[in-house]
This record gives structure tokens, C-alpha cells and sequence, in this order.
């Protein structure tokens, strides 16, 4: 007796009731058909009530993503049909009647305008659009015949479901380079106007590598505010892509859909340009120490542009990398102190003039400092400015903890609690270890060495096998065995960059 499904589709003959239709670019279409499928058929229905209403986002027309609305409904339009103008049918192995009737032909009644006639005077396709996007609130009225009522007692029964019609641009990537500032990409989108289009950089992709901060469906939208024209910040980038052979992916949303939904996708291959471009910077070892790694850097004057300044990444394993700069006004030499023991070590080097050219990324594989494998017999904790050094050597101990970022909370009505996660977390760990403090030697060490590590400011660890970490101190403590004379000092610290 009641309708049990109600939706649109391109395909009259469907027996997929659709939430909304998409146009793309260059695919030719005609009227939607409203479709929706019963429990009985004529032997039951007598006639029906179809009337719609519809809200819609102009063509062209920015600003509407601000709300993300797509205005107000206007008044119903509807026409009376008999159950046979409505093309019932049935489905081999289904015991419903399916029915449907075109969306473009609904009204007339009560002199109200025909749906085709107000939403779409030209066509259907994406070429023939007046809107940009279209929500239909269709409902179906089915009246039974005369003498027959349903299990409520009822003569009629009544569904209303909301549809999109949206229409689904083909963005075309032309052309993608870097300015000073920028990672520049340029776009096509036929017959397309909007300035309030979302889009995410989801893959800069050089050499199998994607260069894109947390590249992926999680990327933050950005909005297209310059028709054509996408700037991406570098601060996206895990590094800055080079001059070369790379391929792009971007992805689109219009402002006045959902975040989530209707996702288009852009593609990109070919050569990247670098519109901006300074000296590239000649970097060399000039010493290499358990106490420091010594850089000389020089202009090389090769593209008749000096630089500024020098950024250096410096990476090891284990090591979460520190950028270090190098001024062109000081002397032709950078000091990284404690870098990684007993681990290859890889340098990289991009110059940058203040106006915000750069250069050309220089890479640097640096030789293992000391034997690898047993590096230390010992856990090592210096102060990068040198103003205090320690080592661990008798009864040593280590502990750390990870834990990343993430916050869970306790929904009213679900059994455990839902969790959010975060970028990146924190390591935090403690080392421990006995001192002598009397007598000669090198094994002799003080505790007041120790207690200055709390004020020291950034410190260096490394560990045995030569890991180096980056730590803020946070506390030290420490105990001693009254009879035994042995003195015992604790060493707790966070990871930092």
C-alpha cells in the first residue's frame, strides 16, 4: 500500500531510488526521472499527487560557501496524474510496482510553472546550466482506490525526500612552478566561474617521494580565491620540491557542498618550474668530532644571483632533523654541535635571498663519525652552547615514553570513549646513573655538573650506540647512601626539535 522508496536518476527504468544526480562536463543528459518503487500497484493506487520545491546556488556566483546554503525553497509546483501517467512496472523477482515520471514535467497544477521550464529552460547538461547547484524537495502523494484504506486507516499515503542536482566542473592542471614564496598552480576549469571552490594538495611527487605535509584525504581545504590560479604556501612542504620532473594531484570541493563530498580530482605531470632562483650553495666537511660537525659553505655564483642565508637539515638515524642557518655576513663556516656517532649522516642545504628566492637543494653524505656499531661505552648529555658536559658510565639506566597526541572523550550513550588524534606527540624520558665524585681521573665527576643541566637550556643526548636526541631537561634529581658514600643522579627530559 505505501511507497517505500523515493529518490531521482537519469535511467527512467532504475530501481535505484538516488539521493541526487551529478552533470559532468561534456556528458549530454535530459530530464531526471523522480522513481520510487510500492508495495502494491494499480490494483491498489488510483492516482497521484507529485509536487516539488527547489533551492539553488546561482551560476557563478561566490560567496553562497560562506553559509553554505543554497538559499530558501520557493513555493511547491505540482500536477494530479493518474497511476497509469506514472508508468508502473514490475522487476523480475521483486514484489514491488515501480513507478516514475519525469522531473522536468511536474506542475501545471493550480497554474504553477513546470519544473523543466523554471530550473532548467535550456537543458539539463552542465553546458545548459542556469544554477551551479540545485536541491529538489520531491514528495509523492499515492491516493488508493475508492473503498480500500490501509492499516492506519488511511485513503492516501505521503513521502518527501530531499535530491541534489549537482553539476560536476573537469579541472584540468596546465601548468605548476615555485615563486619565492609559493608553490604556484595553475588551472583550468571549463565554463566554471567560482572563486569559493575548496581545494587540497593532496601529492607533489618527486622520485617516489611526496613532498607534501601530511599529503593524503586529511589535508586541510584551502579556498580558490584567484579564478585559475592555486598558491600554496611552502610551509606545506616537507622540503621544497626541486626544479624537475614531478607530478601533482589535487583535489576539489565546491564551497557550497559538504567538505566531504562530490570530490573532484586534478592530475599534473611534467617538468617543475622554479621562477625564482638564487646562487646554489657549495657545502663541504671541514671537521668532523664527537664534539662537532663542522660545515664550510661558500656562494658557487652559478646562477648570478647571490644569497642571504643558508638553511641546513641535518639527518641521522634516529635523528629528528634541526634546521640550522648559515648568514652570508658571517664567517664561511657552521657549527652543528654532538651530531649522530656511529650513523651515515646526510646534509642538506637550500640558500635563500631575503626577498625569498632560493636555490637548488645541495646534499651532503657524511661519513660515519667514529666505529660503527659500539660507539660509546658510556650515555653522553652536553649543552649545545658547551657550558656543561656529563656522562653516565656506572649502573646506567634509560627509560622513555611515546605518547601521541590525541584527546579522548566520553560520549553520553557510548560504552568506551571516542578518540581524536593529532599530529606528531611527545617523547619523554629519564636517564639514571651512579657517580664517583672523589679521587683523580677521568671516571671522576661532580654532581654539581649534574644539577646544572637543569638550567643549561637545550642539551644533547647520545646513547652508546650513538643516537643523538634533542632534549629540554626538566629536572634533575638526586639521592645518595649515607654509609656507602655512593651518590646516585636522575636525569629527566622531553624530545624536542
Amino acid at each position: 500500500m505505501a511507497t517505500v522508496g523515493l529518490g531521482i536518476s537519469w535511467d527512467r527504468n532504475s530501481t535505484q531510488e538516488l539521493g541526487g544526480v551529478r552533470a559532468y562536463h561534456g556528458v549530454a543528459h535530459t530530464t531526471p526521472y523522480i522513481i520510487w518503487h510500492s508495495d502494491t500497484g494499480t490494483d491498489w493506487i488510483d492516482h497521484y499527487d507529485l509536487s516539488v520545491a527547489w533551492k539553488y546556488v546561482p551560476k557563478g556566483m561566490a560567496g553562497f560557501a560562506d553559509s553554505g546554503s543554497y538559499g530558501t525553497y520557493g513555493e511547491r509546483v505540482w500536477c494530479g496524474l493518474t497511476a497509469a501517467q506514472c508508468n508502473p512496472n514490475t522487476k523480475s523477482g521483486s514484489p514491488y510496482t515501480w513507478w516514475n515520471y519525469p522531473l522536468a514535467s511536474v506542475g501545471g497544477a493550480d497554474g504553477t510553472p513546470l519544473v523543466g521550464d523554471e530550473v532548467c529552460p535550456n537543458g539539463w547538461s552542465f553546458s545548459d546550466r542556469i544554477y551551479d547547484g540545485v536541491v529538489f524537495r520531491v514528495a509523492v502523494r499515492a491516493y488508493y482506490k475508492e473503498g480500500l484504506t490501509d492499516q492506519y486507516g488511511s485513503t492516501y499515503s505521503r513521502v518527501e525526500v530531499e535530491s541534489v542536482l549537482a553539476y560536476m566542473p573537469t579541472y584540468d592542471i596546465t601548468s605548476c612552478s615555485m615563486s619565492a614564496s609559493d608553490f604556484v598552480i595553475n588551472y583550468t576549469a571549463t565554463d566554471w566561474t567560482r572563486t569559493d571552490d575548496r581545494y587540497a594538495l593532496e601529492k607533489v611527487m618527486q622520485d617516489g617521494v611526496n613532498h607534501v605535509v601530511y599529503g593524503g584525504p586529511g589535508n586541510v581545504f584551502g579556498v580558490v580565491s584567484e579564478l585559475g590560479v592555486i598558491r600554496v604556501p611552502l610551509d606545506r612542504f616537507i622540503e621544497v620540491p626541486e626544479q624537475g620532473s614531478a607530478s601533482v594531484t589535487v583535489r576539489f570541493n565546491e564551497g557550497f557542498r559538504d567538505e566531504g563530498g562530490d570530490n573532484l580530482y586534478a592530475y599534473w605531470a611534467g617538468d617543475l618550474v622554479n621562477t625564482s632562483v638564487c646562487n646554489t650553495p657549495r657545502v663541504w666537511v671541514y671537521e668532523a668530532t664527537e664534539e662537532r660537525l663542522l660545515l664550510s659553505i661558500t656562494d658557487s655564483l652559478d646562477k648570478g644571483k647571490p644569497f642571504d642565508y643558508v638553511n641546513v637539515y641535518v639527518q641521522g638515524e634516529s635523528y629528528l632533523g634541526r634546521t640550522f642557518t648559515w648568514d652570508a655576513g658571517d664567517v664561511n663556516s657552521l657549527s652543528i654541535p654532538y651530531p649522530p656517532l656511529g650513523v651515515p649522516i646526510v646534509v642538506q642545504a637550500v640558500a635563500y635571498t631575503n626577498s625569498g628566492d632560493f636555490s637548488d637543494t645541495v646534499t651532503l653524505n657524511v661519513d660515519p663519525i667514529g666505529e660503527v656499531g659500539e660507539v660509546a661505552r658510556y650515555i653522553a648529555i652536553d649543552a649545545e652552547d658547551g657550558s656543561v658536559s656529563v656522562r653516565c658510565r656506572f649502573n646506567v639506566a634509560q627509560d622513555e615514553t611515546f605518547e601521541q597526541e590525541q584527546v579522548a572523550v566520553k560520549f553520553s550513550g557510548r560504552d568506551r570513549e571516542s578518540v581524536a588524534y593529532g599530529i606528531g606527540g611527545s617523547v619523554t624520558g629519564k636517564v639514571s646513573c651512579d657517580i664517583i665524585t672523589s679521587g683523580a681521573g677521568d671516571l671522576v665527576q661532580g654532581r654539581r655538573d649534574f644539577e646544572r643541566l637543569a638550567f643549561a637550556g637545550t642539551c644533547v643526548l647520545r646513547t652508546a650506540d650513538g643516537e643523538r636526541k634533542r632534549i629540554a631537561v626538566t629536572d634533575v634529581g638526586e639521592s645518595w647512601d649515607v654509609v656507602e658514600r655512593v651518590k646516585r643522579m636522575t636525569v629527566s627530559y622531553r624530545e624536542v626539535l
